[in-house]
Order: structure tokens, then C-alpha cells, then sequence
């Protein structure tokens, strides 16, 4: 059972109950019988023991009447369409607008109740992305969200699961793994990467303002990136913007910021500041003393964006050209097991869905 000093630091429910009604009241009654003040009087804390009991209690049955549970790795929702929804997660991390859940071959953004409108767009913004042909999609889908589902759950969190290929890790993560700083040779890749998804997005007349590390999944071992999240700002070229995060909103050209009209522009600007990021220093400021990183590419990381994405995705090639001359594809060191032990987190990451 428990001692008197583990259950005062309890917070959470699945601290002291598992995620059933009938099991959770029948560990509650035996408990508070346990730890009754009238039973032993030497301890005085045995009756906020109690209060901390009931008060877990409680919390446990509104999760539960709400067709929720949640616990480290896990998190049960039930949909107000009436389906339950489960996920074994690794790691998960907040966001402006909600939470987002890794696991091995998903990630689920559940959004708060009150991003209704942002929630919506995500999948209205994914949807506004077509092909040419079967062969370019083919190509690209593979960068782009793969939708397995969404829904609203009991709790009003709005929920959208993509799917996520096994070899590929949330860039801010990856950045972290190697210390805060990546080598000249994998952040040209990451940026060529980018360049590549934005000028579909501008084949498409879309813009996707939430360009960001933490938004975009790049494989280590087969230098390619997926931008799964930051869909939920997403809008066509001219029209009037949703919102950015906070971080964007600070390199968002003074034009954008006056009219709110959305322009490609944000796009290649948020990857030049991508580019600092895993240069080390996001200011750039720094960027002309570092060593390793070769004076074009600085300059280039320096400088400010145009409006027109495949002249800008030209230029860059000259950039790397100019660098490191020939192309030549050089190895990210990466091991996926010492990621995950330093990393930390569950050893499943799956989801799953009643039928």
C-alpha cells in the first residue's frame, strides 16, 4: 500500500488509481478506511491524507465521466462521435495552442477548446495542396501531413493524429541531441529540404506561416523532412492571416505585420531563421566568429528573404555550391537508441482506435 508521505505528494490521478470507475471508488473507500484519523491518533496528517484522497478521487471520476484518462505514455480519449481513442506516447511538449504527442509512427496535436477555427484550418489547409500528377505526389506526400484522423473529444480538446514514418525526429529535438549547434553540412540539407516543401506550397498559391523546429521532422539517415505541424495558420497567398506564434510574429516582414495579408515571404524568412537556429546562434549575430560554417552560408543566414521561392531556392544552391562545391552526400550522425536514452520517454509509441 502507501505510506502517509507518498500520497501527500501525489498531484496527479493515475498516482493512485487506474483508469476504471468501479476499481477507482473501491481503492477510494479502502483508503479513506485506512487512513481514517479516528483510527490512530499519533499522526496528524492523516486527515489531509483523506482530503488528498477525495481530491484525487474526484479528479479521477470527472476524467473518467468525461471518457478520459490519462498517465505518463498514455492518454485515453473517448470522441464525442462516440469512439475511444488511445495512444502509448514518447514524449510530449506544449504548444501556443494546445499540446502535441510523439509516438513511433504518429503524432497527435490536440488543440484547447477555444481553437476551434485553428483546428478547422489545419485540415483545410492540408487539403488545399494537390499534384500535378501521381508521380509528384508520389514525391511529396511523404513531406507533408498524412491525416489517420480527427475528432473532439469529450474533454473538447481538438485532436488531429498524422502519421509520422519511423525514421523521422522533431528537428527542436534533434537540435537539443547535438548540443545546440548542427555542423555546416546537415543544416544545408534541412534548408534544402524546406525550400523544396515551400515552393509546392507556392505551386499551390499557399503559405504556411508556422514554418518552425518544432513543426518540422527531418531522418537523420535519409536526409528528408516532413512539416507535420503549423498547418493550423496556414493560408492562401493575400489572404488574411489567423495568427503566428510569438517567435514568428518577431521576423514577420513590417508589410505583413501593417496589413495581416499572409505572403510567401514569412515562409523564407522563417527558414533562414530555422538556419540560425542550428547554426547555434538564431540572431546571427555570432554567426561571423563561428568556425566551420562557411562565409557564404553565413551571409546567407544573415540576410533577408525574398518574395519569390524558387529564385530563392536557386540562389541557395549557389550558396552551397559556392561552400562546399561539388554535391556530395555527406552522413548525420546519428544513433536512434542513444537518442531515445538521452532523449527519455516511453518505449511504445502507438495509437490505436476502437472500431
Amino acid at each position: 500500500m502507501y505510506s502517509i508521505d507518498e500520497i501527500l505528494n501525489m498531484k496527479e490521478p493515475y498516482e493512485l488509481f487506474e483508469g476504471n470507475l468501479i476499481q477507482a471508488k473501491e481503492k477510494r473507500n479502502q483508503l479513506l478506511k485506512l487512513f481514517h484519523p479516528d483510527i490512530s491518533s499519533k499522526d496528524m496528517r492523516r486527515k489531509e491524507v483523506v482530503v488528498v484522497i477525495q481530491e484525487l478521487y474526484e479528479k479521477a471520476v470527472k476524467q473518467l465521466m468525461e471518457g478520459s484518462w490519462s498517465a505518463p505514455g498514455y492518454i485515453r480519449w473517448k470522441g464525442k462521435e462516440g469512439k475511444v481513442h488511445e495512444m502509448n506516447y514518447k514524449r510530449k511538449y506544449s504548444f501556443e495552442l494546445g499540446e502535441m504527442f510523439f509516438g513511433n509512427n504518429v503524432v497527435l496535436y490536440a488543440l484547447e477548446e477555444e481553437q476551434t477555427e485553428f483546428a478547422q484550418n489545419y485540415l483545410c489547409a492540408r487539403r488545399k495542396i494537390q499534384f500535378v500528377n501521381d508521380e509528384m505526389k508520389t514525391e511529396f506526400d511523404k513531406y507533408l501531413p498524412n491525416i489517420i484522423t480527427n475528432f473532439t473529444s469529450q474533454n473538447n480538446k481538438h485532436c488531429i493524429v498524422v502519421r509520422k514514418q519511423s525514421d523521422l525526429y522533431c528537428l527542436k529535438e534533434i537540435l537539443w541531441y547535438y548540443g545546440g549547434c548542427l555542423n555546416a553540412e546537415s543544416i544545408a540539407w534541412i534548408l534544402s529540404s524546406l525550400y523544396n516543401i515551400i515552393c509546392l506550397l507556392a505551386y499551390n498559391n499557399m503559405t504556411h506561416n508556422g514554418i518552425a523546429i518544432e513543426n518540422y521532422f527531418i531522418s537523420p539517415e535519409k536526409h528528408y523532412g516532413a512539416l507535420l505541424g503549423g498547418w493550423w495558420y496556414g493560408r492562401e497567398e493575400k489572404q488574411r492571416m489567423l495568427g503566428v506564434s510569438e517567435e514568428i510574429y518577431k521576423i514577420m516582414p513590417y508589410a505583413m505585420q501593417g496589413n495581416k495579408l499572409s505572403n510567401i515571404q514569412l515562409d523564407l524568412e522563417s527558414v533562414r531563421r530555422i538556419g540560425r537556429q542550428l547554426a547555434g546562434d538564431e540572431t546571427g549575430i555570432s554567426l561571423v566568429d563561428k568556425t566551420g560554417i562557411p562565409e557564404p552560408m553565413v551571409r546567407w543566414l544573415r540576410g533577408t528573404a525574398g518574395e519569390n521561392p524558387w529564385e530563392e531556392y536557386e540562389e541557395w544552391e549557389q550558396v552551397l555550391t559556392t561552400s562546399f562545391g561539388a554535391r556530395r552526400f555527406v552522413s548525420m550522425e546519428f544513433t536512434p537508441l542513444e537518442f531515445e536514452r538521452k532523449a527519455g520517454g516511453m518505449e511504445n509509441g502507438i495509437w490505436k482506435m476502437d472500431k
